[in-house]
């Protein structure tokens, strides 16, 4: 067998590779997406900030969360809860000085909760999903290059 099967063949199995990568981030945005969009509608009750603080999570790479920390009551149960929005709230140290700054102890909030699991909350449910156009676009060019990678690798081994 020569140089040029081992490469063609590597191709396809590279594109293959590439777009299962683009189907499993696809299906990903889109599970997210069918979880986060409810919760816009959940029940909301008033919840009151129990901690706020600036968490340093790697010095090296200077990447801090927000430790925000809130109760709420629902049918007169007491939660508690520390989701702010559904994507991890981790960036600099400017970013997350604001978002902890937003939620200072004593303040309160509304909390949206899911009504069938009152333990599942949110504070801000359309905000820093993680749900970025550019992940999903991003998904789908890499099935179409996974599919021109295996068509271009098959195609030379057959010819």
């Amino acid at each position: 067998m020569t140089l040029n099967y081992w490469i063609d063949t590597f191709l396809a199995g590279f594109g293959v590779l590439v777009f299962i990568t683009g189907i499993v981030m696809y299906m990903l945005h889109g599970y997210q997406r069918a979880k986060i969009s409810p919760s816009r509608f959940w029940p909301s009750v008033v919840g009151s900030i129990t901690a706020s603080a600036v968490e340093k999570l790697n010095a090296k790479k200077k990447i801090y969360a927000a430790a925000v920390r809130y109760s709420y009551s629902v049918g007169g149960k007491e939660y508690q809860s520390d989701r702010i929005f559904w994507a991890p709230n981790e960036g600099s140290e400017e970013q997350i000085t604001a978002i902890a700054a937003a939620y200072t102890v004593g303040k309160d909030v509304w909390v949206q909760h899911d009504p069938s699991d009152p333990a599942n909350a949110v504070l801000e449910p359309d905000k820093h999903t993680g749900l970025t156009p550019g992940a999903y676009y991003y998904a789908l060019v890499m099935m179409v290059l996974g599919i021109a990678a295996v068509g271009g690798g098959l195609y030379a081994l057959s010819h």
